[in-house]
């Protein structure tokens, strides 16, 4: 009976959480589409070499969530759309799993309050991302509880999920967290533990040899701090923090989800995030902080302790992450729209051999399936100065905001860019046809500069598909408009 009660308690908290992330809709970031471009070439058969790359550049950090894409691309699946279907799965997931270890340990009550801080927004909002780090969340909690089970059959159980998670995080923090948890692990298979992550990041290493030519693995510095979790959701965060102290009871199982916390914290204090990040640094470690935060509730079982927390997460995390919310999704998806499209318009106005200067590395490359030169350099495994850039004579070069605006601008270029892009590129605004169906607002244009030698739309596209010869001054009267 009681395992039933757990199972529907964990089922319907479940499908709250999971109707939550679906109401809130996309929150795309645009380093997620990063990993799908790889994705999509491998489903594609170009192997892990991008267009535009002149040799394979590993871009991304989890292997294993390329190749899930990758094989569902392999079946015609579109990787962006089926993204929202694997977010939410693996976000009902971590809260089954959370519900039913909190529940085993401290009862039904003091399992609803910490599952239920895994629904704050910023945590919601990585489930819509596009990323790995709700995946990350998950396996490094089923890991770090798997190889502390005492007996053989949880080992049994438990043990593979900490070679999974081996073989998702590529780079240095994944290896630091599964040798630190089979270091861990319960004495009854601690050399099993350590000879599955031996044996994971050895098959890690040989592979990068293999593919990319290298041995180390890549590290990405995002432009925003990482521990904005830190403030986004302080009530939630400390409760972490404090459920270590509380853990004496379980110490081998807390000591592992421990270690998770301050690994994590400590990368992503290290790498920072991406723009808009919204706590997204901080979110691989969830999982782990769900967990001990149960404790805190457990060491002291009164009805007021309770609501004092309770009180605390509302007044305080879930008060402010909601407040933040709208601007956030707003920036995002802002950022995403204007992306798609301006992919999809390159995509319909180059040839597939054309080469493109983009700033940002993800969304554009993806929709577009052009080669270009990101002047991040993360595809490129160095940073590309301007000038570099168009030593590659591409047949185009974006501009750095503003892909797709509501009216016709003229947009500076940051000062670093030399004469010549001006010498050899006019600046565009190309207003968007019903007919090309590329966004979903209009009236709408595309800011683009275009080489010289190359018309503005293909000859071949007919007029009435909005191949209009631009005026002698196509921003209109107002110039100057930064």
């Amino acid at each position: 009976m009681q395992q039933h009660a757990v199972m529907v308690t964990a089922a319907v908290l479940g499908f709250c959480g999971v109707t939550r992330a679906w109401l809130m809709g996309p929150m795309w970031l645009d380093q997620s589409f990063i990993p799908l471009q790889y994705a999509d070439r491998l489903a594609r058969g170009f192997g892990f070499k991008l267009a535009g790359q002149f040799g394979p550049i590993e871009g991304f950090t989890n292997p294993i969530w390329v190749a899930l894409f990758g094989g569902l691309g392999g079946l015609n699946v579109h990787e962006a759309e089926i993204q929202a279907a694997v977010g939410l799965l693996l976000y009902g997931w971590l809260i089954v799993f959370c519900v039913r270890q909190i529940w085993s340990l401290h009862g039904r009550w003091i399992s609803l309050l910490p599952v239920g801080l895994l629904g704050l927004a910023p945590v919601v909002a990585a489930v819509r991302d596009g990323s790995d780090t709700v995946w990350l969340a998950l396996w490094s909690v089923v890991a770090a509880v798997g190889v502390t089970a005492e007996s053989e059959g949880e080992r049994s159980r438990h043990t593979p999920p900490l070679a999974l998670f081996v073989l998702s995080v590529s780079g240095l923090f994944g290896m630091v967290i599964s040798l630190g948890l089979a270091l861990i692990a319960a004495p009854v298979h601690r050399w099993r533990c350590l000879r599955v992550v031996f044996s994971g990041i050895l098959c890690v290493v040989v592979l990068r040899w293999a593919i990319f030519g290298t041995w180390a693995s890549p590290v990405f510095i995002g432009p925003e701090n990482g521990l904005e979790a830190l403030w986004l959701m302080p009530i939630f965060v400390a409760m972490g923090w404090l459920g270590i102290l509380f853990g004496r009871p379980q110490w081998r199982r807390t000591m592992a989800l421990a270690w998770v916390l301050v690994v994590g914290t400590g990368f992503a204090a290290w790498t920072g995030q991406t723009t808009h990040g919204f706590g997204a640094a901080l979110i691989p470690v969830m999982g782990a902080v769900t967990l001990l935060a149960s404790n805190v509730l457990a060491a002291h079982r009164s009805v007021l302790w309770g609501l004092v927390l309770i009180g605390a997460a509302v007044m305080v995390d879930v008060r402010q992450t909601e407040a933040k919310l709208p601007d956030v999704a707003h920036a995002r998806m802002s950022d995403f729209l204007q992306s798609r499209g301006m992919g999809r318009f390159l995509l319909w106005r180059f040839e597939p051999d054309d080469r493109v200067v983009v700033h940002k590395p993800g969304a554009v490359p993806y929709y577009s399936r052009r080669p270009v030169v990101d002047l991040s350099g993360r595809l490129h495994g160095h940073p590309v100065t301007p000038d570099a850039a168009l030593a590659h004579d591409p047949v185009a070069v974006l501009p750095d905001r503003k892909l797709v605006s509501r009216k016709a601008q003229r947009l500076a270029m940051q000062s670093d860019w030399p004469d010549r892009l001006e010498k050899r590129y006019n600046q565009y605004a190309i207003q968007h046809q019903k007919a090309w169906q590329m966004v979903d607002v209009n009236p709408v244009w595309f800011h683009i500069y275009i080489r010289r030698d190359l018309p503005m739309l293909r000859a071949e596209i007919p007029q009435s598909n909005g191949n209009i010869l631009p005026r002698a001054d196509p921003f209109g009267p107002q110039q100057v408009n930064p």
